[in-house]
Formats: structure tokens, sequence, C-alpha cells
């Protein structure tokens, strides 16, 4: 609420990609049950949180089933009738992100009125290289070929694998070897945490550069809650 990016007004809409359930949207409207919410989402989903909203509040929510890379924002009236919109998704897996960005991008110049965005993606290594926006930046720190990239992925994953089952951690690590197969745990964690950060710098470079906006990559959470704990805010330079 502090960049009002989430206020308690019927003229500005919350647009949330890859909603799920709806946890975050319920959540949202406890907040601010006058804001209108339009939720996307490629499949339907049973026990949706935000039935919850609509039984116990009089909330302007809506949802659409879509993939999101093949939502026009622009087609969409609540978003377009609003004064201001507010982008949202958490725990967007791999390139639904990228999706999600361009989604966020191409309703900005087709006149949604976009104002900021929050963004928690998750999965790194299932980004696909195709779809990923951030090239820009990792050509410029030379990674620039699918193995390398493909490489980066990998690395990402050892952020959230998790500790080795003692039963089975009889080997003995060996971190300065060449060989990723023997380094410890702590080590691996350590650089999959870069290689996360490194992967999303580059959509933050990206959407400043198409945007315009304030973008900040941020930790939203403690690691020890959920080591996904990655957040991108954008919102319109004052």
């Amino acid at each position: 609420m502090k960049n009002k990016l989430l206020e308690n007004d019927p003229s500005k809409a919350v647009f949330e990609l890859g909603v799920g359930r709806g946890q975050l949207a319920f959540y949202m409207a406890s907040q601010a049950p006058e804001t209108k919410y339009i939720l996307v989402d490629y499949s339907g989903i049973k026990h949706k949180a935000d039935n919850k909203v609509k039984n116990k509040n009089a909330v302007d929510i809506k949802r659409i089933r879509c993939p999101i890379e093949h939502v026009d924002a622009s087609k969409i009236p609540s978003l377009t009738s609003s004064t201001s919109v507010s982008a949202v998704c958490k725990h967007f897996c791999g390139s639904a992100t990228d999706y999600g960005i361009n989604c966020i991008t191409n309703a900005m110049f087709n006149n949604v009125p976009i104002n900021g965005f929050c963004l928690a993606p998750c999965c790194h290594h299932r980004i696909t290289i195709s779809q990923y926006v951030g090239h820009d930046y990792l050509k410029a720190i030379k990674i620039d070929s699918p193995q390398l990239i493909s490489s980066l992925r990998l690395i990402a994953s050892w952020a959230t694998c998790g500790p080795p089952v003692s039963e089975t951690a009889f080997v003995e690590a060996i971190d300065d070897g060449e060989n990723f197969k023997f380094w410890s745990y702590e080590k691996k964690l350590i650089l999959g945490r870069k290689a996360k950060a490194l992967i999303e710098f580059g959509r933050v470079l990206y959407l400043r550069k198409v945007c315009g906006f304030d973008c900040r990559l941020l930790e939203y959470i403690d690691v020890n809650v959920s080591p996904e704990n990655l957040m991108i805010v954008g919102v319109v330079k004052k």
C-alpha cells in the first residue's frame, strides 16, 4: 500500500496473473474490498478462495481462464475503465514470469493504465531460453550461448534442492575441485541463489528499459520461510 499498488478504491484494479486457488487475491481483497480484481489462470481450479470473497462481501472480482501468453489486457473492460491498474503474480513458474512481463508491457502500450507491479517468480530452472526477456543483460556478462544459459538454469536449481539426506550423504564434499557433483550443499546453495538473482536482474533491466518504471529486485520474505523469496517491484517514476 505504501507505493499505492493496493488501494481501497473502486476506480482502481488489481490484475493478478497465474492466480491458482486465489489465496493472494483473498487476502488483498480483505485489505481493499472496494478495489476491482481481475484474476487470470490457464486452468480450472476447484475450491477457489475468491469464491469465499464473493460470498462474504460485495467484491468486484472476476476470473478469466486463459493461458497468460494469450491474454490481451486491452480487451478486458474492467482494466481499461480503471484509473490505475496494479499487476501482481506470486510464484509464477519458469517462463510464465516472462509471459506475464510481456502481458504487462503490451497492456501499457495499448493504453491500459498500469501504475506498477509486484512479480514473485519461482522455478528458475524451468525458464525457456526463447521466452526469457533478459538476454541483453546475460550477454553483457558473457552468458551468451544456449549451453551457458542451460548451466545457469542448472545452478539456479541448487537454491531449492534442499539439504542431502543423511543416510545417503556419505561422500565427502570437495569444494576446491572442478567437479560440481562433489561440492558441498552449502556451496551449491550460495551459487544457486546467485544464479536466481542474475536471472531476475536481467528481467529488472528489461522492465526498466521497456516500461521506464522504477524497478527493483527485493527479498520479500526470509529465505528460511521460502527459498523462492525474490520479487520484482516496479512503480511509475515520480
